[in-house]
């Protein structure tokens, strides 16, 4: 023990006095502790507690380190309410672990998380600015999405992947916004259903201009982005295609489609493959060209309209019908269609939403359910009835597994943020949780996840929320046994 520095009653003080008094000063905090020697200073459990300390010693100068690492450990210390450095807080994880006898290696692992299921549960954000109808949603992206009302004509925006939203007012006058799309680079387009108006946003939806009444319509069903500036809108009740070749400013009438009364869908496939859903004699429309000329490709199966048609990409392309919610599907770029049946008894189908990787979803009346597909569209489940509404009437997918719905009577909207299978791991005795401690960007997060046990293989999996594709982020695993619990480790995940 080294011998008294300094005067003794000055700041400055360390060191022990006449082996009675030790004075110290650790992280800026000075103290003064009487001085003990133990009657043995070599019982096992303490020539084990330095070997525990001893190997996190030598486990901290390790190579094995990332300064990412580092960085989490540093977040950890400063969200302690005592005042600790990143090696106070590895070594304490450290020690925990090799006291429950687990391996040192579980305190720094690199887990995997696998995309898991999108679209599968489902909350209500309740009623939006006292609409009834949430007749349109589409995806900007990074995190901003819009949505259209009825009967006010409001614009929605939210700037959190929909998770809040803003009322950006009454648009024009319009009593509804019956459809939207995003073009990219901040243009949207926005199409009203009383005055056939095409209403114009550069700045991600934040403000919107109208570009008026558009060739005597009143009722701009769909709309839809081709590519290098060409745009597609679907009107009623004059059924026509109009086209714009520069991202919306102005259009072109291309007259009504086949004596239609309404064109409800658009897509664009690919390669300038462009598909249309028309009433009320339930045509499907195909175009080669990039919409400018079209080929009627005939009644579907006998059903009066065709509502919604989506492409999933590689010639696969659905459609769906307004009467007896019919599942149409096409493998060969929309030139030929398969009846795939009526989906759970519905009437109508509204919408379609890729998620990609072959996951689809549907929104449909009376029941009110969103159905699922995971295979492209060939099998079906029903996720069943949402919140009690009868009408799920828009939805879209916003990327990072998030998906929302717009209803009718009651005007929810409803989001779905994906469950990814986050990482499974071995360890005995009691409950576990796990927090989430470290996110990228130094984010502290605090969000508990929820643990099943599989007693078979003896594996604790963890499902959770709302991970974001191509964050790094760090958790620890809590090991919940009778009054005590145990922190296994710091592990680190990347989605």
């Amino acid at each position: 023990m080294p011998k008294l520095t300094g005067p003794l009653f000055s700041f400055s003080a360390v060191g022990q006095i006449g082996k009675n008094i030790i004075f110290n000063k650790a992280r800026g905090v000075r103290s003064a502790r009487g001085y003990f020697i133990p009657g043995n200073p070599d019982t096992v459990p303490q020539r084990a507690q330095r070997d525990f300390m001893s190997s996190a010693f030598s486990a901290w100068g390790s190579s094995g380190l990332l300064v990412a690492d580092r960085s989490a450990l540093s977040v950890l210390a400063s969200l302690s309410p005592s005042k600790i450095t990143p090696y106070n807080v590895f070594v304490r994880r450290y020690v925990d672990v090799l006291r429950v006898g687990l391996s040192p290696s579980v305190v720094y692992d690199i887990g995997e998380i696998a995309q898991g299921p999108i679209g599968l549960g489902w909350q209500s954000l309740g009623t939006q600015y006292a609409q009834s109808r949430v007749t349109a949603i589409c995806n900007v992206g990074g995190g901003i999405c819009l949505a259209g009302t009825y009967p006010n004509g409001l614009i929605l925006r939210s700037v959190d992947y929909g998770a809040t939203w803003t009322n950006l007012g009454q648009q024009y006058g319009q009593s509804q916004i019956l459809s939207l799309v995003s073009l990219g680079g901040g243009v949207c387009l926005a199409g009203t259903g009383e005055n056939g108006r095409i209403l114009r946003s550069t700045n991600y939806g934040a403000s919107w201009s109208n570009l008026g009444s558009q060739f005597g319509q009143e009722l701009i069903y769909s709309l839809c982005y081709v590519g290098d500036g060409v745009c597609l809108a679907g009107t009623g009740v004059g059924g026509k295609i109009l086209r714009s070749t520069n991202y919306g400013m102005s259009w072109v009438d291309l007259g009504t489609q086949y004596s239609q009364g309404a064109v409800y869908g658009l897509c664009c496939v690919s390669g300038g493959v462009c598909l249309a859903g028309t009433g009320p004699n339930g045509l499907i429309l195909r175009s080669t060209d990039f919409g400018v000329t079209w080929s009627n490709l005939g009644t579907q199966y006998g059903r009066s309209r065709v509502y919604c048609v989506v492409s999933l990409g590689g010639g696969i392309c659905l459609a769906g019908t307004y009467a007896g919610a019919l599942l149409l599907r096409s493998t060969d770029y929309g030139v030929t269609w398969a009846s795939l049946g009526t989906l759970y008894a519905q009437s109508h189908l509204w919408w379609f939403a890729d998620c990609g990787s072959g996951v689809v979803l549907v929104g449909t009346t009376p029941t009110g359910l969103i159905v699922r597909s995971t295979d492209y569209g060939v099998s079906w489940f029903s996720l069943g009835q949402q919140f009690g509404q009868g009408n799920i009437i828009s939805g879209a997918y916003l990327g990072n597994s998030i998906c929302l719905a717009g209803t009718q009577a009651s005007g929810y909207i409803l989001r779905s943020v994906g469950v990814n299978r986050a990482f499974s791991f071995h360890l005995t005795g009691g409950v576990v949780d796990v927090d989430i401690i470290y996110g990228s960007g130094l984010r502290a997060l605090t969000t508990r996840l929820a643990c099943s046990y599989d007693g078979v293989t003896g594996l604790y999996s963890v499902l959770a929320d709302g991970f974001v594709v191509g964050q790094t982020y760090y958790f620890k695993i809590v090991s919940r046994a009778g009054p005590d619990f145990v922190v296994s480790g710091i592990y680190k995940l990347i989605p």
